[in-house]
């Protein structure tokens, strides 16, 4: 970049004067020199017009009459006394919950602000405090417990600390500028705080459910949960903790939905053998064979649907086929149906729709290792006054179904109807349908945190405003998720 010593020797006359002969070279120097100071200085005061800039600082501390009872004893760094500046500055008008938040903030603290009322009948809940008249006047404010001010870049001056602690401040500004009528108190949760779900609830966790419920183990085998027992899921693959499973409440409306042998179960050129290999881990799975070569077989079950969404499970693997298909289909409109067509060696692929009976298929594949898929079609169900059909065959091709042979077969078990639009964990049955109660976590908030943010094992999470001090009951996913952990903040 050119200096200005040099743009002032560029003005002087090109063949009369010399800019660079040793004595007007100097006055050029000197005068470019004192030019630069004054722009320096022009850009100081325009600095100082902004109190967040650090300029003029002192200058600012003796108008607003800085430093003040608040941090008379303090020895404050540079980027603290900007925030002091502010802060006063912001003081001047205000007594609403954002502007306290805004002038809390300005003095470096991140809080949040409660209010009080005295218990009222009708109104109180069970476990409610029952809080005096006093407590109509009181607010709190919630913040962490330590909370640090860093040196900043450009503002910090040479041998301050890289770090400061301390919440005097934030406590006897917001008592200067509180109502005055008001009883201010301030409560101070420690950092976040993440609780984790993968293996163990917290000690400020419990869990009821009334009745047992399944889940995958550390070994990838399929487990039950005695009534209350958390489940702890694990991905059946890669052996690695998926986090806490919490369902809604449902039912399993085929009969006999590990036993495709009984009756209930209509098995269209079908032989089934029990004895293949199962994910429970042991030899209770059925291996599907058509009767004869060149035939599409089929195993079947109808129920009476409550609703007007419809899901339907099989865990399948190959026993020769390259492809299982899942249908939906009308008991009496059978040709009306959606269905979804699985590869068994990667868990691709394809659905179709016939007729008008069912709309919206949604499919949900699996893999539970050792070449076992869990295949879930769910959709919409439009036919009315008839059974809904859950059907599972064997096939060729990837997108229809053809026939098999003998040897092209499939091994199954755990297969499951159930009213929704994605699948829950698996639900044995035998002679009758079977309901598996919903889950109840609940989680006791320490006081100071007022907020819950749930991690779940697909990378999503929710956040949700919670009463610090309270039972909280943690909110059921909205789809096949596991709780990872949660996140408390204040």
């Amino acid at each position: 970049m050119t200096s200005l010593a040099d743009q002032l020797r560029l003005l002087l006359p090109p063949v009369s004067y010399n800019g660079l002969a040793e004595g007007l070279s100097a006055v050029i120097e000197a005068e470019a020199a004192a030019l630069d100071a004054t722009t320096a200085q022009a850009a100081s005061v325009y600095d100082a017009m902004f109190p967040d800039t650090g300029s003029g600082l002192s200058d600012w501390e003796r108008v607003l009459g800085l430093p003040d009872l608040c941090v008379a004893d303090d020895v404050l760094t540079i980027s603290q006394r900007v925030q002091a500046v502010v802060s006063k500055l912001q003081a001047r008008y205000g007594q609403s919950r954002a502007f306290f938040i805004e002038l809390a903030r300005a003095l470096g603290y991140e809080i949040t602000i409660s209010t009080f009322r005295p218990a009222r009948a009708g109104r109180a809940w069970a476990g409610d405090p029952i809080n005096g008249g006093d407590w109509n006047f009181t607010w709190r404010v919630n913040g962490p417990a330590v909370t640090i001010n860093h040196a900043q870049a450009g503002v910090a001056a040479a041998g301050e600390p890289l770090a400061a602690w301390g919440n005097k401040q934030l406590e006897c500004r917001l008592g200067q500028l509180k109502p005055a009528e008001s009883i201010l108190l301030f409560g101070y949760a420690p950092f976040d705080q993440t609780l984790s779900l993968l293996d163990a609830l917290p000690s400020i966790m419990s869990l009821k459910r009334a009745g047992a419920g399944t889940y995958m183990d550390a070994a990838g085998l399929l487990q039950i949960a005695a009534a209350d027992e958390p489940r702890f899921d694990y991905d059946p693959v890669t052996l690695q903790p998926r986090g806490l499973l919490i369902e809604e409440q449902r039912t399993n409306l085929f009969l006999n939905s590990e036993n495709f042998a009984a009756s209930s179960w209509a098995k269209s050129s079908y032989t089934v053998t029990p004895g293949a290999p199962s994910v429970k881990g042991d030899n209770s799975a059925f291996t599907l064979r058509g009767t004869s070569d060149g035939i599409s077989p089929q195993l079947f079950q109808s129920c009476a649907l409550t609703g007007s969404l419809a899901a339907v499970s099989f865990v399948v693997s190959s026993a020769g086929a390259s492809y299982a298909y899942v249908q939906l289909q009308g008991a009496v409109s059978i040709n009306t149906a959606i269905r979804a067509i699985v590869s068994l060696s990667d868990g691709t692929y394809n659905t179709q729709v016939f007729g008008t009976g069912f709309s919206t298929p949604l499919v949900f594949v699996s893999s539970l290792g050792s070449g076992r898929f869990r295949i879930t079609l769910a959709g919409a169900v439009n036919l009315t006054g008839e059974n809904i059909r859950g059907l599972l065959g064997a096939s060729m091709s990837a997108t229809s179904v053809s026939t098999v042979t003998m040897a092209q077969g499939l091994n199954a078990e755990c297969a499951q109807f159930e009213g929704g639009a994605y699948p829950a964990s698996y639900i044995p049955t035998t002679s009758s349908q079977v309901t598996r109660a919903a889950d109840v976590a609940i989680i006791d908030v320490p006081v100071g945190f007022t907020r819950l943010t749930y991690q779940y094992d697909d990378g999503s999470s929710l956040a949700e405003q919670v009463r610090s001090g309270r039972p909280h009951i943690v909110p059921i996913p909205p789809a096949p998720k596991r709780i990872k952990s949660i996140l408390m903040a204040a």
